[in-house]
Formats: structure tokens, C-alpha cells, sequence
């Protein structure tokens, strides 16, 4: 077995660049990925990801073989790969290569921010070029990985950004970089001072009330004219820099003052007549967000930034946002990063006084759900302790619905998830068909089929009309189908009653789910069932659509492909993806309201 991924790719943020593993094996790649045999078995999506290790490889011989039996386009996430790693003559062919495919944006944006973002001058040259489309760019990847010299070099030759925007600052707090915050905040101060004097000159006979009044106003239009972005960069401080660096600059960014008991009172009183903050941010919603970015912060000082929350917005404050009990706060089921103390974090937000919201809230009143936020990133990532604590010691209860969308969306270890789900089914968590339906319609890739499968095996029908339950399956199959699952995933739906969807393997499948299903379909036929059929023009455009150059192929030579596919569907295409679309539509509609996240 060959190690290609320096990080496994449920660990990757899904705005990092993939990266091929130090030292590369690039001689083993090539002689086993430098023939059209192994990519048979490969769906869509890991042939791409496949063909981007290669490109962060450097190892051209590596890159010439997966690009010609990759059999699909060059995904856009290639050239920031190519980039972040560092290599020009990859960057630069795989540039000459989206070119010719005619692939609009060609990834420049990410790959230009993933080079500066590794200091990789050589590159943005290449990509830059004299153009300033995509400087801006270029300037926050420096922010993100520290580089204050490669931005000052930007910021001289092509001038079309000023570094006092708050965007700069965020990206610098957000990567951790307090560095180039400490650079660059002095800047946002003076812009936001600025602003705040003319808005006063602007005022005219009002600032003419006297010399005291008018620093008075001034100190207030400071901090209103700006809260947004304040609001944003104290989140990004607390996400992703130290507690000294949030301890300093909390002051000076948060909106109610210094006095916790004042600033209490005042959020208190804007809570319950549910005033909205400043430029249409609810001051709850603030609480919120800051809260949520401590506990998902990848510093190991999370906790001393909790204490300090605890500490300026007073022990009263501080527990109502924790139990959920302040009128009109940001209501939300998410996901965030895991860590590996994540178990403990929950433990001391537990003792820090976290609640689930009381059981009669009224339905117009949102609330914090800060241990379903919880419960929700710890199913993602396969963490069956820390879901444990939440149930038996917070209280926890979430709609089995929830559940099955975040298994089938989950990002972490097969193992721990298969743990997950087993701790779900000894608590009495039944999976519906229809909840089946939800989950697969906003899924974007299949991470653990093993769980899929397990999850498929583990759903309760529960219809009573056959043909209503078939349908279910039958889409089930279609949206997994679509973005990539394999024979297992396949074969467990048609066992439960899905028809096969030779359109959807097409799209996002492997030539060896395509032979696979075609089979099916012929089986089917001889039972006197529909059988196998060549695609429609609206079909054939989606596989051409799709980039699925492999499963195109195999259809062509077998007579399948016979609406062709060079264009872009037409009605037919746009009236079958109508009728999907209403489908889905129906059945959020039919999701209670707070799933809505």
C-alpha cells in the first residue's frame, strides 16, 4: 500500500490544498498509477484528488501519468495544490492545461493565496504575472502564513490593495499570525478613526456643541461606525491567536465597554426588547459567534479564553449565553474543527454551566444551542465519548433526523464513526427512510462507505405504499450515485429496493460502477423490468457537464451515450433538473424548523 496524502482527506479543511506526502514515492506511483487499469475502480472525485497529490508532488513523471489516465478534467483545486507545494513547471502547465479545457477562474484565486501563503515568490510571479486581477489575493495568503516582507513587495509593485482593509487583519488573526496583526491593526485603527472624524465634519453645525462634546461624539462614531468589522476581527482573534493577544485588544473591539456589570445591563436590556446592535447585528449574536470561536479554537489556550469571556462579561452573563437563555441569540446546528482534547472542552463547558435550551422555549424565541452545536461536531468527526457525556450528563436530545444527515456528511475515522453510530442505536435512535432521503440530498461526497452502508442496513422502511418506498430508494441511489459512492454503497440500495440510475454512476461514478450497473439493468430486463438504455441528450450532457471523461468513454464504445453530449442540455435538461430541485424543496419543506441551521 502506497502513501500518497501527507494528511488524511477527511482532516483537510475544505480550503486547503491537498499535499502529496514527503518524501514522495513517486517511482511507486509510477508504476502503478502509469496505467489505465487502477483507475477503473475510481470514482470521480478520487481520481481528482488522486491526479491533485500528484500536482503538490513536483515529480513530473508522477503528474504526466495521472493526467493521462486520470480520465477526467483537471479539477480546479490541482493548481493550488501545484502551488502550495511550490512548483512552478507543475503551476505552469496545469495553467496551459485548464486553459485548454476553458475552465472559467481556473482556481487562480485559491492558487495564487495558497502560494503567498507558503511564500512561494517564484510562483505568484508566474501566476501574477503583470496583472493585478488577483493581488488581493496574493496579499491575504501573505497575511495567512506571516510573511510581512512578501506583502510590503505586493503592496509596491502592484498597489491595488490598501492593508488597512480588515480583511488583512482577519486573515493574519484567524492563521494565528500576530505578527503581521500587530503590523497591520494600527492601520485599521487610524482608517477606522478616519472614518469616524468625517463622519463628524460631515455633521456640521453638530460639531460645533463645544470642544468636550464633539470628542465625545467622536469616541462614539468610533465605535459605531465600524462594529462589523470589529465584530469580525475580535472572532478572528479568538479563534486564532493567543489569550495575551485577545487579553489586549479585547477592550478596544468589543462593543459594550469595559464595566462587565454595565456592559451586562446593557446587553440584558437590548436582549429582552430584542433591539438589533449596531449595523443590524444582534449584541446576543455577538455573544454567540465569540463564544463559538474559543471553543472551536485550535489553540491550546481555549480554556484561559473562556475564563477571561467569563471574566469581562460577568459569571450571570456569561451563564445565560451557556444555558441558552437570552432572547433572540443566533440558533444554529453546526459543525466546527476537531481537536483532540475535544472530550475535555465539553467536560469544561459543562462545568462552566452549558445547558441544553429548556424544554416550552416558544418557537418564535431562538436560542443558543451551543450542546447540539457540540453533539453535532462530535458525530461528524467519530467522537463517540464526547457525544456520550453530552447525552447522559447535559441532557441531550436531538431529532434522529439531525442525526442521519450528520452521519452521512461525517468527515471522521471510519472506526469512530461506526462507533457513533452504534451508540446512536443502543440509545434507541431509529433511522427513517425519510430521513435517509435528507441526509444523502445534502450530501457532496461519500467519505466512509462502510458506514453508508451500515447507516442504508440500518434504516427502517416504514412506508406503506411499496412504490412510494422504491421512489425514496430510488433517490437515495440517484444523489448517491451522483457524487461518487461505490459498488458497496450501490449494491446495499438496490438490495433495498433502489432502481438503478445509469445517469447518476455515470456522473460522478467509476468505469467499474458503470459495468456494474449496467449489468443490473440487463438482469432487470430479463425479469421483465426496465432495462438497459442508451442516455438521453439532457443525461449525456451532464456526464459531459461532469468531466467524467472515463465513464463517457465507456458509454460512447457501448452505443450508451446516444443523445451525445457535446452541449450543455436543453429543456429536457432543464425541466428534469426543475423537477429535482422541487423535490428537494418538498422535502425541506417537510423538515421541522429547527433543522435549519
Amino acid at each position: 500500500m502506497i502513501q500518497l496524502a501527507a494528511t488524511p482527506e477527511r482532516r483537510v479543511e475544505r480550503d486547503q490544498p491537498h499535499r502529496g506526502c514527503i518524501p514522495w514515492p513517486g517511482h511507486a506511483f509510477v508504476a502503478h498509477w502509469g496505467r489505465p487499469e487502477p483507475w477503473r475502480a475510481l470514482a470521480l472525485r478520487k481520481r481528482e484528488r488522486l491526479l491533485c497529490l500528484a500536482a503538490s508532488s513536483g515529480h513530473a513523471p508522477s503528474l504526466n501519468a495521472a493526467l493521462e489516465h486520470c480520465g477526467c478534467h483537471v479539477p480546479l483545486a490541482a493548481l493550488p495544490s501545484a502551488a502550495a507545494a511550490g512548483h512552478v513547471e507543475a503551476c505552469g502547465r496545469l495553467r496551459e492545461r485548464l486553459a485548454a479545457e476553458e475552465h472559467q477562474g481556473w482556481g487562480l484565486s485559491a492558487a495564487v493565496h495558497a502560494a503567498a501563503k507558503a511564500g512561494h515568490s517564484a510562483v505568484l510571479a508566474l501566476l501574477l504575472g503583470p496583472t493585478e486581477m488577483y493581488c488581493s489575493d496574493a496579499a491575504l495568503g501573505a497575511c495567512a502564513g506571516g510573511h510581512l516582507n512578501l506583502l510590503s513587495q505586493l503592496q509596491e509593485r502592484y498597489r491595488c490593495f490598501r492593508t488597512d482593509k480588515c480583511e488583512f487583519a482577519m486573515s493574519a488573526a484567524s492563521a494565528g499570525q500576530t505578527q503581521v496583526l500587530e503590523a497591520l491593526l494600527p492601520l485599521q485603527q487610524a482608517r477606522w478613526e478616519a472614518a469616524a472624524a468625517a463622519t463628524i465634519v460631515g455633521a456640521g453645525a453638530g460639531a460645533a456643541a463645544g470642544a468636550e462634546q464633539a470628542e465625545q461624539q467622536l469616541v462614539e462614531l468610533h465605535r459605531m461606525l465600524p462594529k462589523v468589522e470589529q465584530h469580525y476581527l475580535l472572532m478572528s482573534i479568538a479563534r486564532g491567536c493567543p489569550v495575551a493577544v485577545l487579553q489586549r485588544h479585547f477592550d478596544g473591539l468589543w462593543p459594550w465597554g469595559l464595566v462587565p456589570g454595565a456592559a451586562a445591563a446593557a446587553g440584558a436590556a437590548q436582549h429582552q426588547a430584542g433591539e438589533p446592535g449596531p449595523f443590524g447585528i444582534p449584541l446576543t449574536e455577538r455573544l454567540v459567534r465569540l463564544l463559538a470561536a474559543v471553543i472551536h479554537s485550535p489553540t491550546s489556550c481555549w480554556a484561559a479564553k473562556l475564563d477571561f469571556l467569563i471574566c469581562r462579561w460577568g459569571a450571570e452573563l456569561t451563564g445565560k449565553v451557556l444555558r441558552g437563555e437570552l432572547d433572540g441569540a443566533y440558533s444554529y446546528v453546526e459543525t466546527g474543527p476537531h481537536t483532540p482534547d475535544f472530550t475535555a472542552r465539553v467536560r469544561r463547558l459543562y462545568a462552566a454551566g452549558m445547558r441544553p435550551a429548556a424544554a416550552g422555549t416558544p418557537a418564535g424565541v431562538s436560542r443558543l444551542r451551543l450542546p447540539e452545536m457540540l453533539a453535532a461536531t462530535a458525530v461528524h468527526w467519530g467522537d463517540a465519548d464526547a457525544l456520550a457525556f453530552l447525552w447522559d450528563e447535559c441532557g441531550l436530545a436531538m431529532p434522529a433526523r439531525i442525526w442521519t444527515r450528520l452521519l452521512m456528511c461525517a468527515d471522521g475515522d471510519t472506526q469512530g464513526l461506526l462507533a457513533v453510530l452504534r451508540l446512536l442505536q443502543r440509545r434507541g435512535q431509529a433511522f427513517t427512510l425519510k430521513d435517509l432521503v435528507v441526509g444523502a440530498s445534502s450530501c457532496d461526497r461519500v467519505r466512509s462507505e462502510l458506514l453508508v452502508v451500515q447507516l442504508i442496513e440500518a434504516t427502517v422502511d416504514g412506508a406503506a405504499d411499496p412504490v412510494a418506498a422504491k421512489q425514496h430508494w430510488t433517490r437515495v441511489f440517484r444523489c448517491l450515485a451522483h457524487i461518487g459512492a461505490g459498488i458497496p454503497v450501490l449494491h446495499a440500495l438496490r438490495a433495498r429496493g433502489a432502481a438503478v440510475d445509469l445517469c447518476a454512476v455515470a456522473v460522478g461514478g467509476s468505469e467499474e460502477a458503470l459495468e456494474w450497473a449496467a449489468a443490473e439493468l440487463e438482469a432487470a430486463a430479463g425479469r421483465g423490468e426496465a432495462g438497459l438504455k442508451a442516455l438521453t441528450h439532457s443525461e449525456a450532457a451532464r456526464v459531459t457537464a461532469a468531466g467524467n471523461f472515463a465513464t463517457r468513454r465507456w458509454l460512447e464504445a457501448r452505443g450508451l451515450l446516444g443523445g451525445g453530449g457535446g452541449e450543455r442540455g436543453g429543456e429536457d435538461e432543464a425541466e428534469e433538473g426543475t423537477e429535482e430541485d422541487n423535490e428537494e424543496e418538498e422535502e425541506e419543506e417537510e423538515q421541522e424548523p429547527e433543522e435549519g441551521d
